[in-house]
């Protein structure tokens, strides 16, 4: 992973400017690819635990259109979610949508004219 990190950097900012970025960052001279190795197993996920600790993680699951969303609480995600959003709030949206469209399609087949056109 370290390699990994260094060559996205590499190509972010170059090779010479990668080494001085890694050399900065972590305050000590030698191989670069070891220093983010260090860094990675010391220091990254130590700060990134005490960032984010507090702060819920929410994740927005949407229609392919974007057009229905639901957010979901990761710590509150179990086998069962999946399915219970999928029944207890898009079938109910989607049969609600539905119903709404065959109704406005029986006007429109019942009307005539400017009201046809209108629906």
């Amino acid at each position: 992973m370290p390699a990994r990190v260094l060559e996205v950097l590499k190509i972010m900012v170059g090779e010479t400017e990668a080494s001085d970025v890694v050399h900065a960052a972590t305050g000590k001279d030698g191989d670069p690819e070891e220093l983010v190795r260090q860094y990675l197993d010391r220091t990254f996920f130590k700060l990134h635990i005490q960032q984010y600790r507090k702060r819920p993680v929410y994740w927005l699951l949407q229609s392919p259109k974007k057009k229905y969303g639901v957010w979901v609480f990761h710590e509150r995600l179990n086998k069962d979610s999946l399915f219970r959003i999928q029944t207890e709030y898009a079938e109910p949206k989607i049969n609600h949508l539905e119903a709404q469209l065959a109704d406005l399609r029986k006007k429109r087949d019942q009307s005539k004219g400017r009201e046809q056109r209108d629906i």
